[in-house]
């Protein structure tokens, strides 16, 4: 249940939909485990509603996590905030800064130096992360880019 659940979360609001579609189905299943034990006496009534009671026990928690992702709030990851740049603009942004900025050569980040914390908000790499204040450190970064 654990790997199904995992899968649903990395699906999104699509496995939102999933996990309610997957309960429906289990509800529907359940009412014809619980239909077909109408009509029964003695140990064959476990036989038919004890598999009912657990499948609603799945439909309640596949119906939790189908409302939670459906209606959790998408908060970006810093690769959607700071998207790679091409070669080109890369070294364009670095060789034309008009104040210092922070650089990563290996996922070609440039942000302002304001709001650097000493490593990339992407790949938090602070080997290939750079300040670049002069035309020398540009340089070098531009040297740095794999």
């Amino acid at each position: 249940m654990n790997a199904l659940i995992e899968r649903l979360e990395a699906m999104g609001r699509q496995g939102g939909a999933v996990a309610l579609g997957l309960a429906g189905v289990l509800v529907a299943v359940g009412g014809v485990l619980v239909w077909a034990s109408v009509g029964a006496e003695g140990w064959w009534l476990y036989g038919y509603r004890f598999p009912a009671a657990i499948l609603g026990a799945f439909v309640l928690a596949l119906v939790f996590v189908g409302v939670r992702l459906l209606t959790q709030r998408h908060y970006p990851s810093a690769a959607e905030v700071f998207p790679p740049l091409a070669k080109a603009d890369f070294t364009a942004a670095v060789r034309e800064r008009p104040h210092a900025v922070c650089a990563c050569a290996r996922c070609r980040v440039v942000l302002d130096a304001a709001f650097s914390t000493g490593s990339c908000p992407v790949c938090a790499s602070s080997v290939d992360y750079y300040e670049v204040n002069t035309d020398e450190d540009a340089e070098m970064v531009i040297l740095a880019l794999p």
